[in-house]
């Protein structure tokens, strides 16, 4: 079995700022569950950041969890996401910078 990266393009859903996700393994579509194939479904979920003061300048991608979603399939995001967003916060909040993507349109707030 190929352990590949598969980024998503498109933000996860259920969440109010841009968090997504890479998948490990990357399993064909309809190629079954998982679970029954033995193998651990890795998420590993990251959001982006923008400068705050300089709207040209490059986003960066932060990490903000990982984990092993096989065990509680699809609610393994009822928790993770709402912590990813918390963190993904957090990290602007020390690097004052810089704000999460999603709200860099109101960034009149961050001043």
């Amino acid at each position: 079995m190929r352990l590949s990266p598969c980024p998503r393009e498109k933000p996860l859903v259920g969440t109010g700022l841009e968090i997504h996700e890479l998948r490990w393994p990357s399993l064909p579509q309809g190629s079954g569950p998982s679970a029954t194939l033995n193998v651990p479904i890795i998420r590993i979920l990251y959001g982006y950041a923008r400068p705050v003061r300089t709207p040209n300048a490059d986003e960066v991608a932060v990490i903000l969890l990982g984990g092993n979603k096989s065990p509680t399939a699809a609610r393994w995001y009822d928790s993770a996401l709402p912590e990813a967003e918390r963190r993904l916060v957090e990290w602007c909040d020390e690097h004052l910078a810089f704000v999460p993507r999603e709200s860099y349109k109101s960034r009149e707030s961050y001043k």
